[in-house]
């Protein structure tokens, strides 16, 4: 490149940058896709012919400069992540040469600082335009619905719940600000989907209230108010998540305390033949279960980050698996005692199939082994045999799964078939696009507005309504494994995964109990079905999702990679080494000049 070029402005730079930088990025993209280094030299090769092509009155460059475009290639993917119009895609790719040839030392900082400065505030405007985008649609459908709903029952909205919508609106606007404003690269996808899931299950309680003439939405409202607040302190005092890692043992004691806390004489409470609640004066019925698997999540993070090495020797192999050794098997073992122990205890099926399966996922992510999750369900498939044939609540709601429409069990009293089929039917009424919101009758299902809250979804917004939904967790679960692959923090990638984990599999089993893909579990669906413990523990959970996303979508720091310190260690002793053998050389001719003149 020219002497001058540092002397060039801007605008000429950028109109330089107009036939090449789209190509260059191009082909840097294609050798990253590909797994090809860009320290070899064929490529490199090809990248100074296509310069010297495209552009005559560029100089020949040394290959050592295209070392720095390793530097640069991570940031290319920014252009591939947005849509961008072509014009701030040439500012985004000049920004990146920029810094390369800074790096380099081919051009001095000071021109072009404006350059790179003025495409990093477009990259965030970009992303605050599209979580702009989001969430107006969020508000916008939610809005929609509520007006649709109270239009259809009862002509006016309650003076009550018009405010506290306004107060949750408002809310999650400041949410929405402090999350732009302390983590600017977290992800921007999972608070309007959380959102839209909330706004649409509140709709659905609303719609059910109106029948059993209760307020179980305005209390729904309340919690959601709740969530939120505690979310944006989150969002504020805990802007580092590794921080928790300090307190694994903390919170392990923690969640044990939380899960095992209802089986206290004085605080539990056996609802629905469920040990899993807890009574709170002036406040109500608490399920401190759903507050424990976060606790948990973070002791098991910590734990397996900091003994997987051990965890991921493998053992004997048998049918083609790599099984572990016996020694470390123990702390698979403990934690499926401990499922088995609130299985027989709390007599809830659903809490330890969840915190057991958390927990063989995250063992999974830590070693790598497809043996952990084959001896995780085989242990956990016996211990459900056993205890549906041990304990008379399991035995029946895997009789109801097995024979729903059988009559015997579908009027039976205690344990029947009958919301099982009520809910079937619901659905099966909804059709394809559902009988409309207000046109069905989703309250004759027992627990329509918490355990039975898809059935009545999908009886008033049909099958399609449902698929929205299922994509809207689908985004949140993916937007959470894009996270867990792309944070280089081995405590946050369990972290983040164990929680994503945990959600999917919820949404599964609730979606799955109620389809009769597997029995029913006593599980909730997240950010939907009515009550506040899961409610508030869902928000906080997906603000740590957002926590981590930050750190996982921020850019690396202006320092050189270990890669690129090797490659730029290895040019300058080629170099070195070069010099050293010309003054060689030089000092060889000099001395047969000399001995040649004497």
């Amino acid at each position: 490149i020219h002497e001058d070029l540092g002397r060039i402005n801007q605008s000429v730079f950028i109109a330089f940058l107009q036939d090449t930088g789209k190509d260059l990025f191009k082909k840097i993209s294609i050798l990253k896709a590909s797994g090809i280094i860009l320290s070899k030299r064929r490529e490199m090769g090809n990248l100074v012919h296509h310069f010297q092509t495209e552009e005559p009155s560029v100089c020949d460059i040394d290959f050592d400069f295209f070392y720095c475009l390793a530097h640069a290639s991570d940031a290319v993917q920014i252009l591939d992540e947005w849509n961008f119009n072509e014009h701030d895609r040439i500012h985004a790719g000049a920004a990146i040469v920029c810094t390369v040839f800074i790096d380099y030392k081919i051009i001095d900082k000071t021109p072009v600082d404006c350059l790179v400065n003025q495409a990093q505030q477009m990259i965030l405007r970009n992303k605050v335009i599209h979580a702009e985008h989001l969430n107006l649609f969020s508000f916008l459908i939610c809005g929609m619905a509520f007006f649709q709903l109270f239009a259809r029952t009862g002509n006016t909205i309650p003076t009550n719940f018009a405010v506290l919508l306004g107060l949750v609106v408002a809310l999650s606007l400041v949410f929405w600000g402090l999350v732009l404003h302390f983590l600017p690269y977290a992800s921007q996808v999972i608070q309007p989907c959380v959102l839209l899931l909330t706004g649409l299950g509140t709709v659905m309680i609303a719609r059910i209230d109106h029948e059993h003439d209760t307020e179980v939405a305005t209390r729904q409202l309340m919690f959601v108010c709740l969530a939120i607040v505690l979310s944006s302190i989150l969002i504020v005092a805990m802007r580092d998540y590794r921080i928790l890692r300090r307190f694994s043992y903390v919170s392990m004691v923690v969640g044990l305390v939380l899960l095992l806390s209802p089986m206290l004489p004085v605080l539990g409470q056996n609802i629905n033949g469920a040990r899993i609640w807890i009574r709170i004066p002036g406040l109500g019925s608490l399920q401190p279960g759903e507050f424990a698997k976060l606790f948990l999540a973070f002791f098991f993070a910590a734990y397996l980050f900091d003994h997987r090495d051990q965890l991921a020797v493998g053992g004997k192999k048998v049918l083609g698996l790599q099984l572990p050794r016996i020694r470390d098997l123990g702390p698979i073992i403990i934690v499926w005692i401990a499922s088995m122990g609130g299985l027989v205890l709390q007599h809830d099926l659903g809490t330890s199939l969840m915190f057991f399966a958390m927990f063989v996922s995250m063992l999974y992510v830590a070693t790598g082994r497809a043996s952990w999750i084959v001896i995780g369900g085989v242990a956990f498939a016996a211990g459900a045999v056993a205890a549906s044939s041990l304990f008379s609540h399991v035995g029946a709601r895997v009789e109801a799964w097995l024979h729903p429409f059988d009559n015997t069990l579908y009027n039976r009293a205690v344990g029947g078939s009958y919301q099982i089929v009520t809910g079937l039917f619901g659905l099966a009424s909804g059709g394809l696009f559902g009988t409309g919101l207000g046109q069905g009758h989703p309250y004759l299902t027992p627990f329509a507005n918490s355990d039975y809250i898809y059935a009545s979804l999908g009886e008033e917004f049909g099958l399609v309504g449902c698929f929205g939904i299922l994509l809207l967790y689908i985004i949140i679960i993916a937007s959470g494994f894009i996270t867990a692959m792309k944070v280089k923090d081995g405590f946050g990638k369990l972290l983040s995964s164990g929680l994503v984990f945990t959600m999917a599999f919820q949404v599964f089993t609730v979606v799955g109990g109620i389809t009769l893909v597997i029995p029913l579990t006593g599980l909730t669906l997240p950010y939907m079905a009515a009550g506040g413990s899961s409610m508030v523990a869902n928000y906080l959970l997906a603000t740590l999702l957002i926590i981590i996303s930050n750190a996982a979508n921020k850019p690396a720091p202006e320092t050189l990679s270990e890669t690129f310190q090797h490659e730029a260690l290895a040019a300058l002793r080629d170099r070195e080494l070069k010099e050293r053998e010309a003054e060689r050389a030089s000092k060889t001719a000099r001395r047969a000049k000399g001995g040649a003149q004497s």
